[in-house]
């Protein structure tokens, strides 16, 4: 991490430890090249807004129980606080979870520790973006703890832990359903975004060593066709994008087919990406700001996550939207249809902007 390294951390408070992060000054925001096809107002005035990103803070918190996903509960037992703990978005009442938390076995652990833990931590896309930056920045910051996650956690978390710097040996599982843990002392970095405006410190976190890498090579559209049982935000005509992307001289890959490591050296030697929006496409923080990426997705889709990551990154981003299946206007996990001669328009202008 580069300019990480020669920034110094405020205490402000002596007691828990709070420090934060200073701001990363980035001049080079990710702007939107292209808005194409089934737009309405509802998808523009969406779009990430760069300044809401929350600001980043560490605290270590003295006894605290951990249990189900992640959830952290103050043992004053006033609160209890999400996986946003500290954000100010979620407190609830502690009533409900001690009924609950009475028939769980407590596990003792003694040694300082950092939940990673949290809702969504099965997806790949929440780890890129939502749980990764805290083991980093503890490694940056030198704080020596352990890490805890779910018993049922996917291995593609234990491999990108060790790409970070994680070994397994400072991993600690537990088990959400029959379990709570007693942290003595636990340690926790605030979220590093807000909806879908995120700090760009992420792009810090994926950046390379100058010098490392070579000229971009590829462009690279990630197929997502052949992945079994898959209900959710379908495109349904994958095959004639697919065929303009090939077209357009892309080449064709399947994430889910590769290691991680493959993965990070496709995508940091890539020059364009593009893909439906979702985990896959998260793996745009791993290209290098000159990478432009293309987001395929259905209008009714009103997350712009992957808008967010390419202008925290400083990379430049087309949305092409497409046309819903479904008769809610809101409906995230619609399927939908890309209009092919409106992704001509796009990649035309992708072939001239190089």
């Amino acid at each position: 991490m580069r300019n990480l390294k020669t920034i110094e951390f405020e205490k402000v408070d002596d007691v828990e430890f709070l420090y934060e992060f200073p701001e990363i000054v980035n001049t080079d925001y990710g702007q939107v090249k292209n808005v194409v096809g089934a737009v309405n107002s509802q998808n523009i005035g969406a779009f990430p807004i760069r300044d809401n990103f929350p600001k980043l803070r560490l605290v270590r918190l003295p006894k605290v129980m951990v249990e189900d996903s992640g959830t952290i509960s103050l043992l004053s037992g006033e609160v209890i606080v999400g996986s946003e703990f500290l954000n100010g978005c979620h407190a609830h009442s502690l009533d409900g979870w001690l009924l609950k938390a009475s028939i769980k076995k407590t596990r003792h652990i003694s040694e300082p520790a950092m939940v990673l833990a949290r809702a969504g931590d099965r997806i790949y896309g929440h780890w890129l973006v939502d749980i990764l930056y805290k083991a980093y920045l503890s490694n940056m910051l030198n704080i020596d703890v352990l890490f805890l996650i779910r018993e049922d956690t996917h291995k593609f978390a234990l491999e990108l832990l060790r790409v970070f710097g994680v070994n397994d040996s400072r991993v600690i599982k537990y088990n959400a359903v029959e379990e709570r843990i007693l942290l003595e002392s636990c340690y926790h970095i605030t979220p590093i975004r807000f909806r879908d405006s995120v700090n760009p410190i992420i792009s810090e976190v994926f950046a390379h060593d100058d010098g490392q890498l070579g000229p971009l090579e590829k462009k690279i559209y990630l197929s997502r066709k052949n992945i079994d049982g898959r209900k959710r935000r379908c495109l349904l005509n994958s095959k004639e994008v697919e065929e303009e992307f090939i077209g357009a001289g892309f080449q064709i890959i399947y994430p889910e087919l590769l290691s991680i490591s493959d993965q990070i050296e496709i995508f940091s030697r890539a020059s364009a990406i593009a893909g439906e929006a979702g985990s896959a496409l998260h793996n745009s923080l791993f290209a290098l700001p000159e990478a432009e990426v293309i987001i395929l997705q259905s209008r009714s889709d009103g997350s712009f996550l992957q808008g967010g990551l390419c202008q925290a990154k400083g990379q430049r981003y087309t949305y092409v939207f497409g046309e819903s299946l479904s008769k809610y206007p809101g409906d995230r996990d619609a399927s939908y249809i890309i209009d092919v001669n409106v992704l001509k328009t796009a990649l035309a202008a992708q072939v001239k902007g190089h």
